[in-house]
């Protein structure tokens, strides 16, 4: 296929191209990818950090997601972008006090919600809280991810909300560079 919208230095980006035929080398494939959910509400001791328990996909390439150990092996080095929402439920009117989301990797915290902040409604208890964490790390082929969740209410009996709450993640590219 030929290019006739060329310029000395190279292709004219403001120009319109039909191209016919294959395109390769635009870009990189976003794969291994899940999107992780949880079938029923979680329940949770007070202000204890517990592994949320994300047991079924919409989908999940290459087989990467486990839904019994509830974690995200690549199996494909590279540079991944994780988005995580946790709803934090009190079970009861104006109860929840603080809720926090972590991404484990290897068994180990990498993050948390916005640095450490929590949300914490001091005099002003809400019943539910969703909490959402977005995090780029880099991955091995046999790193893997889990999400964990602390739910502090004046109940004392909170629990994951399953609705609303979920686990993805997906392949950004191999290297920063």
């Amino acid at each position: 296929m030929a290019i006739i919208k060329t310029r000395a230095r190279g292709l004219k980006l403001d120009d319109n191209f039909a191209f016919t035929g294959t395109i390769t080398g635009a870009g990189e494939v976003n794969t291994p990818c899940f999107y992780a959910t949880m079938s029923a509400h979680q329940d949770l001791s007070d202000n204890v950090s517990a592994k949320v328990a994300f047991n079924q996909t919409s989908f999940a390439t290459s087989g990467t997601y486990n839904t019994s150990t509830y974690r995200f092996t690549p199996a494909v080095a590279g540079i991944y972008q994780f988005h995580v929402c946790v709803v934090g439920d009190s079970q009861g009117s104006s109860e929840l006090y603080a809720n926090k989301v972590y991404l484990f990797k290897n068994g180990s915290a990498i993050s948390h919600q916005s640095d450490g902040v929590t949300f914490n409604f001091v005099s002003n208890y809400a019943r539910q809280a969703p909490i959402t964490h977005n995090i780029t790390d880099t991955a091995d082929t046999d790193d893997y991810y889990e999400v964990y969740v602390q739910v502090n209410d004046t109940s004392g009996n909170p629990r994951a909300f399953r609705y609303g709450s979920y686990f993805s993640g997906f392949r950004i590219g191999t290297s920063a560079w």
